[in-house]
């Protein structure tokens, strides 16, 4: 399993039932200073870029008009 920070770990806690979550849950787990929708971006494109290696992603879905994330593994990952 990849080193996460805590902040990335919060996020995948949220992440973890494999449901869908909307935009503004994995907002609410930012602290003030990171609570941009650049930063949660930025934020996201790490945490991919550590998982895909062992066959996990973080995928983006429209769901009732609203951008919803979701943990998931990869076909063919470990």
């Amino acid at each position: 399993m990849p080193e996460y920070t805590q902040t990335q770990k919060a996020i995948l806690k949220v992440l973890e039932d494999g449901y869908a979550h909307k935009r503004k849950e994995l907002m609410d787990v930012l602290s003030d200073d990171l609570s941009s929708l650049s930063c949660l971006a930025t934020m996201l494109t790490r945490m991919r870029k550590k998982m895909r290696p062992v066959g996990q992603d973080i995928v983006c879905e429209l769901q009732s008009r609203q951008i919803c994330y979701r943990w998931v593994r990869l076909l063919g990952g470990e």
